[in-house]
Order: C-alpha cells, then structure tokens, then sequence
C-alpha cells in the first residue's frame, strides 16, 4: 500500500511535514523534517491533499510560505 507525505521544498532540499505544529506566534507553523523516515505518512491521498490544502492556505497567508505537496513515500517506509 502506498503512503503519502505533506512536503515543500527548502532551497533545494525537500522538507516533510511531521504532523506538529509550532504554536508560537498568532498562526500555527509546520514542524518539518528532511527525513522522510521520520515525515507523517497517510494512507489515503485525499487526506493528504486535505492537510496540504490547509497548509498552502497558512502559506498564502503568510509573505515568506513556500507552497506543500502531496508525494508518495518510497514503498519501504511502513
């Protein structure tokens, strides 16, 4: 079964979202990781392009946000 991750790109490294949030601050900020080990994983794409949503929405809000991504994690990765 395939699973799914929320990820950006940071300069030329992708970044993954763990499935926390800062909550520093008036809005809440993704915590992400360059591991996708340690990224959360979903089973179903259209979870995943829910939380992607909401996070490009945070990111429109904000000047410096960088848009999310729905990807696949490598088949391995349980």
């Amino acid at each position: 079964m395939t699973k799914y991750a929320v990820a950006r790109m940071n300069r030329r490294h992708p970044r993954f979202f763990t499935g926390r949030y800062t909550d520093h601050g008036p809005l809440p900020l993704a915590i992400t990781t360059g591991q996708p080990g340690q990224a959360r994983a979903y089973d179903d794409e259209a979870i995943a392009r829910l939380v992607c949503s909401f996070l490009n929405s945070i990111a429109a809000v904000m000047t410096h946000g960088k848009p999310w991504a729905v990807l696949p994690l490598p088949e391995g990765r349980k």
